[in-house]
């Protein structure tokens, strides 16, 4: 989606077909949360135009489907970021994060209806003007059932990819040494991975935070400070990897 694609192009896709039940059927075993991350360039329209339709016309409709927990809305805070240039270039961003009771939520027919592109005259307006700048369907991997605070202010996200010869230790990094150690940082609400299945990138990680500016503290730098750290830095920053990494501020009132 990194071609400023338009969600109105994205959606003119088929979502009539019926989905096969087995990949429905519920388990008794405890499955990992899935998580739904959608982010537009609402530039082209007014503010105003942008947060109703979301608002008033795309949440509801997805409130509506079973297996979707919580919604909650961001935009950019990249003034505060502590490393500059791997966010959003667009000033208006929006990112909207879906917490799900599990991937296979999005496999569901009710979900598929709400990607129909005709709806109404105001929501073919939005898709055709308003650039998607990523779309993210993953499943949790640590804790692997734990859903964002709705007290956050802030929130960082950093979508990454690493190569396949270096995968195990990557994974043995983030998992034993650097969320925990961030997870710790004051300030910081969870700190959770996820993995993607298909799409541009594979691993996706969220920072729930008191305040998006908690990502630049010194205790932040301090907490995922480490020898480690700076050997995989050299993997997954690198530039075919596409690294991304959002600062966002919550769009409405956190939670007292």
């Amino acid at each position: 989606f990194f071609k400023q694609k338009t969600a109105y192009e994205i959606y003119q896709c088929d979502w009539s077909s019926d989905v096969c039940s087995s990949d429905l059927e519920e388990k008794r075993v405890a499955k990992p949360y899935g998580m739904l991350v959608e982010g537009f360039n609402y530039s082209g329209v007014s503010e105003d135009a942008f947060n109703h339709w979301y608002d008033k016309e795309v949440i509801p409709a997805r409130k509506r489907i079973k297996g979707f927990l919580n919604i909650q809305r961001w935009v950019s805070a990249e003034e505060l970021s502590s490393m500059p240039g791997l966010g959003a270039a667009a000033p208006k961003l929006s990112i909207v994060t879906y917490e799900l009771s599990g991937l296979n939520v999005l496999a569901s027919k009710a979900y598929r209806k709400t990607l129909a592109p005709l709806a109404t005259p105001q929501r073919r307006e939005m898709l055709e003007k308003c650039p998607v700048m990523c779309h993210f369907e993953a499943e949790q991997t640590l804790p692997g059932r734990q859903q964002g605070s709705n007290k956050a202010g802030g929130m960082m996200m950093f979508v990454m990819n690493v190569s396949p010869n270096v995968d195990t230790e990557f994974n043995a990094w983030f998992d034993d040494e650097h969320i925990p150690a961030l997870a710790r940082v004051p300030g910081v609400l969870n700190a959770r991975r996820f993995r993607m299945p298909l799409g541009t990138h594979r691993y996706l990680v969220l920072y729930h935070l008191t305040d998006p500016a908690v990502q630049a503290t010194q205790a932040w730098k301090d907490g995922g400070a480490s020898p480690w750290t700076e050997r995989m830095k050299t993997f997954f920053l690198a530039p075919e990897c596409k690294p991304i990494r959002y600062v966002l501020r919550r769009y409405g009132k956190p939670a007292a």
